[in-house]
């Protein structure tokens, strides 16, 4: 506990492995009963492309051309 707070460190990693079991890890420290059965299987997101993500990389670099530095 943290200055009276609780906390639980959750890593990316974790959730790729047991998607349910982590987000249940959650629920448990915020003391909400939960089912393992009651957690979906996978993430409701999914990576965007990298294309996607290249095109905006690109863009950001086209129109702010240094001037934030």
């Amino acid at each position: 506990m943290t200055r009276g707070f609780s906390f639980k460190e959750i890593y990316y990693e974790d959730l790729l492995k047991d998607f349910p079991s982590t987000l249940k890890g959650v629920f448990d420290i915020l003391g909400e009963p939960v089912s393992l059965s009651d957690m979906p299987l996978l993430p409701a997101t999914k990576r965007q492309s990298l294309n996607i993500s290249n095109e905006w990389k690109e863009r950001f670099i086209d129109e702010y051309d240094g001037s934030l530095y």
